[in-house]
């Protein structure tokens, strides 16, 4: 699934214990072992977003994964109109 070459950033709406965090800040970055630990446990109103291409996408991903090219998310912020409570987490290519 090439996950060692996924860089994963998270933007979490509600943290509840997904990572440490300076106090007040919705973001955070993980660990492939920390996303798969929350994929196992179905973490509540966890929703990835893969944002590289479409082809890279077709290519490989994490299964459920929502494809949302960076360059959509620029044009359009609007894509990202998930609930409050969702925590949002992106995912594009990156060095291990």
């Amino acid at each position: 699934m090439r996950s060692c070459c996924l860089l994963l950033i998270v933007a979490v709406l509600l943290l509840s214990g997904v990572t440490t965090v300076v106090a007040g800040d919705p973001f955070a970055v993980i660990n492939s072992v920390e996303l798969k630990a929350m994929i196992d446990r179905n973490e509540p109103g966890l929703i990835l977003v893969d944002t590289r291409s479409y082809g890279e996408y077709q290519e490989a991903h994490i299964k459920g994964a929502l494809s949302i090219p960076w360059a959509s998310l620029e044009k359009d912020p609007s894509t990202l109109n998930f609930p409050k409570e969702s925590k949002l987490l992106f995912y594009c290519t990156g060095s291990s």
